[in-house]
């Protein structure tokens, strides 16, 4: 219970630091109602991270009795997170189109039902009547899943790039590794103590506080079989609630809340009157751009390190056994890496906006060093079997990385395609996270099942290309039109 606190008190910091930070002059109304915007459709987000990566937890529970093993975790997630690459493609250009307000609506919707979907099928086969091969059914339905999760990142920068300008959107960017690093928190921790909550074979005392009262109130004491398909009902229910707190309460712009629009200063300034096409966006603004496309390289890069180090770690515990000193990072891997995360993200974003004047590559090229550094220090730890410091180097990487994903997917988007193409860009970094992601999983899948000590080892030479990448693109910043209408509506 403590830790949730932690992160009720985590979260109040993270409101006083938006409210400290005002470059641009924002009266209190706005800065009240972009306050409610940017919480809530951020919430929404770290609950659909929930609902994405509760598959972990739940494979590795299906996996207790020898029923799914490393190998095929790495086929259902890396179905789905291929899944995922590519669906940013298609829908980041549609979220452009339709909004972030009714892109984020449809992310939630769809993953609640297929949350609902993958318990059915855990239900199913834990009681023994699932007629269907338990890999391929779920490797389908979280795919399924991964499509309406694809909603999620563009929708969100897109509704922020209306309500954050390039002077205060470094910060912004922070709030969001901290919103990114939360939902991780949800991931891991809550789902773990929903694991142990409905295992039939653990009892009141081997259980926290926490987990007794979820295992209360799913009433699943006394029951003859492990109720794990409540790591998907529970996320569904969770998605549900914000469907409703997202339709009420999320607006696309100041105008729709009864405020003005303003210019945020981006690639969209001047061209805010102009009627841009999908084609338009993809060939003038990306493909015509290198420094775009060797963004999106880096971001691939980003996404073999940081699911590499997150989704794996938790894994190797379970196969190696962390002990003394070094089993309380494991045990509190969600909360941990929510603390990394939240620090990284607002380190970057603070250095981004107050030392680089909102250039977000120098702050990116400083986390990756840190990456270099610590992909070194885990390796070195599994060699040599310190246990402690290839868990505290891990909690460097997850500090650096979720700072970088921050910084380049969720604000440098915004800034080099503007208001127009803000989920197009957005689409197209986090696509080639899920890229490097989808890598990741297959290869350490097979990697781990060999040798878990060459899992550091298979993420170090990502460290050096992101840092190269980092330097050929260091004064990338958004150029402005001289003509049009600035404040006109956003599309």
């Amino acid at each position: 219970m403590m830790q949730n606190l932690t992160i009720f008190g985590l979260m109040v910091v993270v409101v006083i630091i938006y409210w400290m930070n005002n470059p641009i002059g924002h009266d209190k109304e706005f800065r009240k109602r972009c306050l409610v915007n940017w919480l809530t459709i951020g919430l929404a987000y770290a609950f659909l991270y929930m609902g994405r990566y509760n598959i972990n937890a739940a494979t590795a529970a299906l996996g207790e009795n020898g029923g799914l093993t490393g190998a095929d975790f790495g086929i259902i997630f890396g179905a789905g997170t291929w899944t995922y690459a590519a669906s940013l493609f298609i829908n980041g250009p549609l979220v452009d189109k339709i909004g972030g307000y009714i892109g984020i609506l449809i992310g939630l919707i769809g993953s609640c039902i297929m949350n609902v979907a993958l318990g059915i099928a855990t239900y199913l086969f834990i009681k023994g009547n699932l007629d269907l091969p338990i890999i391929p059914t779920l490797a389908v339905i979280y795919s399924i899943n991964m499509y309406f999760q694809s909603f999620g990142a563009a929708s969100i920068v897109k509704t922020n790039s209306n309500w954050f300008h390039v002077k205060e959107r470094g910060i912004a960017g922070g709030i969001f590794g901290t919103l990114i690093a939360m939902g991780l928190f949800f991931s891991f921790d809550w789902s773990s103590a929903i694991r142990k909550a409905t295992n039939i074979n653990l009892d009141a005392a081997q259980l926290d506080s926490f987990q007794i009262f979820i295992r209360d109130m799913l009433g699943t004491a006394g029951g003859t079989t492990n109720a794990y398909w409540y790591l998907f009902f529970i996320p569904a229910a969770i998605l549900a609630l914000f469907v409703v707190l997202v339709f009420f309460l999320v607006k696309e712009t100041p105008k729709d809340a009864g405020l003005k629009n303003f210019d945020t200063e981006d690639a969209s300034s001047g061209e805010m009157d102009r009627k841009f096409t999908t084609m338009e966006i993809i060939k003038e603004k990306i493909l015509g751009n290198p420094i775009i496309i060797t963004v999106a390289v880096i971001e691939l890069c980003s996404g073999v390190i940081r699911q590499g180090v997150m989704q794996w770690l938790p894994r190797f515990n379970e196969k190696m056994h962390f002990t003394d000193a070094a089993a309380f990072i494991p045990k509190n891997w969600g909360l941990l890496l929510c603390l990394a995360g939240t620090l990284g993200g607002m380190f970057a974003g603070i250095i981004s906006d107050k030392v680089f004047k909102s250039r977000r590559i120098p702050s990116a090229l400083i986390l990756y060093v840190i990456l270099f550094i610590g992909a070194i220090l885990m390796t070195h730890g599994i060699f040599t079997g310190n246990y402690f410091e290839l868990g505290a180097a891990a909690m460097l990487v997850s500090f650096a990385v979720i700072g970088v994903h921050g910084m380049l997917s969720g604000v440098l988007s915004q800034d080099l395609l503007g208001r127009k193409g803000a989920a197009t860009g957005a689409a197209m970094f986090d696509g080639c996270v899920y890229i490097g992601t989808g890598i990741q999983s297959l290869a350490l899948g097979y990697i781990t099942e060999w040798n878990w000590n060459y899992w550091p080892v298979f993420i170090l030479p990502f460290t050096l290309i992101g840092i190269v990448l980092c330097t050929r693109v260091l004064k990338a910043f958004p150029e402005k039109k001289k003509t049009g209408d600035a404040t006109a509506e956003p599309v």
